[in-house]
């Protein structure tokens, strides 16, 4: 995604030199017009107002639903953008460690940050165990807004979404579309196997209904640009739980308001 930056307010930059670039030369004044007026010079003065600060985003960022986002690893130049984002948790997926900026970063900001270090790979059935460990962190209100990430952002953190729009709902073929828009001409037949295959049931999540709403609208985000699902509002109340404990939170929609909620209830999500 390119950078989120504002452009400099700054006017047409020139060189400080007499009579500009193209500005042309004044007659010199010879034997016969020793008399005649001077002719008035121009100068141009260099002007350059300060950029302000820029705003890059990680690669492969993008907003899942309000209040998740995903992304690939980021580094000291996206620190700045992630901190607009107000984040509360941060869930790394590789073998590889956290750089020791990215531990002050997340120190700094008070973010929980959590790292899936083991054999974090979408293969087999006994890796499904993983993949409902992180689902349950984006499942609990308490942990949004919420950044999950690998390294470049496609392959694990995208059977992280899939597998989360399964619990949506989506069609296959919209979710297939959405891990090929990161994955690119790198589509892991792999990754995709193992999101049709994953067992949504690993996932415990439990209300009054059958099948509970587990993501409802947080306040105070931006829109998603189109890049998440969203799912009817309401007044459903939800309770997610999370790494062995349960976490209940419920919060009515304002009358009238647009809800990104994860609703599996509800009839397929559009991608």
């Amino acid at each position: 995604m390119a950078a989120i930056a504002a452009e400099c307010d700054a006017a047409p930059v020139h060189d400080a030199d007499t009579g500009g670039p193209d500005t042309p030369e004044p007659d010199t004044p010879g034997p016969a017009d020793s008399d005649a007026e001077p002719q008035q010079q121009y100068s141009y003065v260099r002007t350059v107002a300060p950029c302000r600060k820029l705003f890059v985003p990680p690669l492969n960022f993008a907003m899942v639903v309000r209040g998740v986002y995903r992304s690939g690893y980021p580094n000291k130049k996206n620190f700045p953008f992630l901190e607009k984002l107000g984040l509360k948790t941060m869930v790394y997926f590789s073998a590889d460690p956290y750089l020791p900026d990215n531990h002050s970063f997340v120190d700094e900001q008070g973010i929980d940050e959590f790292h899936f270090d083991g054999q974090v790979e979408c293969v087999t059935k006994e890796d499904q165990a993983w993949v409902a460990r992180a689902l349950r962190l984006v499942l609990d209100p308490a942990r949004r807004p919420i950044l999950i990430h690998c390294n470049k952002g496609n392959h694990r953190t995208g059977c992280v979404v899939g597998c989360l729009r399964r619990l949506q709902r989506w069609s296959m073929t919209s979710i297939f579309a959405e891990y090929r828009r990161f994955a690119r001409n790198d589509v892991r037949m792999l990754d995709l196997q193992f999101i049709e295959l994953f067992d949504t049931d690993m996932v415990a999540v439990q209300s009054s209904q059958s099948r509970p709403t587990a993501l409802e609208k947080e306040g105070g985000e931006e829109g998603c640009g189109g890049d998440c699902g969203g799912g009817g509002g309401g007044q459903d109340e939800v309770a997610a739980e999370a790494k062995g404990t349960e976490n209940t939170e419920s919060e009515p929609a304002s009358a009238g308001s647009e809800s990104d909620t994860l609703d599996v209830r509800k009839a397929p999500l559009q991608a």
